[in-house]
């Protein structure tokens, strides 16, 4: 990750039928870094945003573009957390089979 090097990433993609038409797409990104505080989350998805008390290691711009590219799409992002124990970061997009 970018704020922890040891920590590891697990990533894994599902395809689901949900209740409505289409097919949906859910990827979610996994690590086992120290975690966001729950009050960043949404800050999180805002242009140049860092987690605080963070040295930042990025642009801050990652979050916003894929919570851009997604929503675009008719997409949901979001992001699951628990300090000290790591973030797991998910969307899901519509998709055509």
């Amino acid at each position: 990750t970018l704020y922890d090097p040891k920590a590891g990433i697990d990533e894994y993609t599902t395809l689901r039928k949900p209740v409505n038409i289409s097919n949906t797409v859910i990827v979610s990104v996994k690590d086992d870094g120290i975690g966001i505080a729950r009050e960043e989350i949404e800050e999180l998805f805002k242009r140049f945003s860092f987690s605080k008390g963070r040295k930042p290691a990025g642009t801050g711009l990652g979050l916003y573009y894929t919570y851009q590219v997604i929503t675009k799409h008719k997409g949901c992002v979001w992001a699951e957390t628990v300090e000290g124990k790591g973030s797991t970061f998910k969307f899901t997009i519509p998709v055509e089979i």
